[in-house]
């Protein structure tokens, strides 16, 4: 049996290619994963130009704890707005999320052993006449 020099090179160079790219590949599914782990969660809030969600809807993407500016055709026009269960959303009428705000209240419901519950409504029906068609900015928090 007759090996050549090249046959040789060539079994040598195809065994360290496969071994050095065994841990590139491993980097690349680590790198994967950190940026799953560092992608931003966002919530949608449905805002309405009528109150009790009538009118126009627009959705805006917020992301949890960080003010959101509401887009020129949407601000100045909100009467009423929904949002994600488990967040406390508070809508503002200045820009930067200060100012004057209205944000969706506990409210008590009964539990049927003549008890009752605080709930955060995922919903305001009617902003207040201070922020009612003056909204510019939201912010959402976990509860």
């Amino acid at each position: 049996m007759k090996i050549s020099i090249f046959s040789v090179a060539t079994f040598f160079l195809a065994a360290a290619t496969s071994v050095t790219s065994a841990p590139l590949e491993a980097a690349g599914d680590m790198n994967q994963l950190h940026a799953r782990q560092d992608a931003t969660l966002e919530l949608t809030v449905e805002v309405f130009s009528n109150s009790n969600f009538g009118g126009f809807m627009d959705s805006i993407s917020v992301v949890p704890g960080k003010c959101r500016s509401l887009p020129k055709g949407i601000r100045d026009n909100v009467e009423s707005a929904r949002f994600p269960g488990g967040y406390r959303c508070t809508v503002y009428r200045q820009s930067d999320c200060q100012g004057v705000s209205d944000t969706n209240d506990a409210e008590k419901i009964a539990t049927g052993d003549g008890g009752s519950t605080d709930v955060i409504r995922p919903f305001i029906k009617k902003l207040r006449i201070l922020v009612r068609n003056h909204a510019r900015s939201v912010r959402c928090k976990p509860l």
